[in-house]
Formats: structure tokens, sequence, C-alpha cells
């Protein structure tokens, strides 16, 4: 993506790091998880966990705790609007 739009996302630093931090966040998911997740080729990134049932949880605290988790709003990831609609090409229907 970074290289279909050089423009926007490589001439301002902060754009490159907001995109750059969005796609290596990593999720760690069971196996089973994962599996249900691949099959997904229908659904945008962003909303596979929610279809999936997948809690997803983000760390309030000091530490990667439980209690120190609390779920994310919607479960649905957060992604920067031209990711969305760039993946849009790629969604198999």
């Amino acid at each position: 993506m970074i290289m279909d739009m050089p423009g926007k996302f490589l001439a301002d630093y902060t754009e490159f790091k907001t995109l750059f931090y969005e796609s290596t966040r990593t999720i760690k998911v069971s196996k089973h998880e994962y599996k249900r997740l691949s099959k997904m080729k229908d659904i945008p990134v962003h909303l596979r966990y929610k279809e999936a049932g997948i809690v997803l949880r983000e760390r309030v605290g000091r530490r990667w705790t439980f209690e120190d988790t609390e779920p994310y709003k919607n479960n649905v990831l957060e992604q920067i609007p031209e990711f969305v609609k760039y993946e849009a090409k790629y969604i198999l229907e």
C-alpha cells in the first residue's frame, strides 16, 4: 500500500509512522481461532475478529494481564480509512 501511494505515505513521516504501526500490529490468537479467521476471505480484516466471536482486549494498566486489559470498543479494530479502501479491492466475494 505504501508503494501504491508514495505521495501520501512517504512524503509525510507522521502518515508513514501511523501506517507502519498499524501494519505491524500483532494479535495473538489460538490455532482454532486462526483457522476460523483465515477462512474469512470475504470480510475486511478489521471486522473479522468480531465476526469470528473473538473478543479483542487492549491494555489499560501497566501489564498485559487479564486484569489490566479491557475489551475493545465494539470489538472492531481501528483502521486508517485509506487501508480500508485499499483492502476493499482484494476482498473476495
